[in-house]
């Protein structure tokens, strides 16, 4: 890792901006989680929710004992 950072380095220079490494390799850096949603009984793993079948950042759902959750 340290060469590829030396790398990165050198061409920041020669390039006039910043490599952006964890972007380069693909790394995750933002990610959104919802829940938590009821698992009783382990029954939760065979259960399809809601945010499962529709991706709506905007939308709240019923969520473990009743509460509402949301992204």
């Amino acid at each position: 890792m340290d060469q590829i950072q030396e790398i990165a380095k050198e061409l920041s220079g020669k390039l006039g901006q910043e490599v952006d490494l964890p972007r380069h390799f693909g790394f995750l850096t933002h990610w959104q989680v919802i829940g938590p949603f009821d698992n009783s009984e382990r029954k939760g793993f065979d259960t399809v929710f809601p945010p499962e079948e529709e991706i709506n950042l905007k939308a709240a759902y019923p969520g473990k004992d009743g509460t509402e959750v949301k992204w």
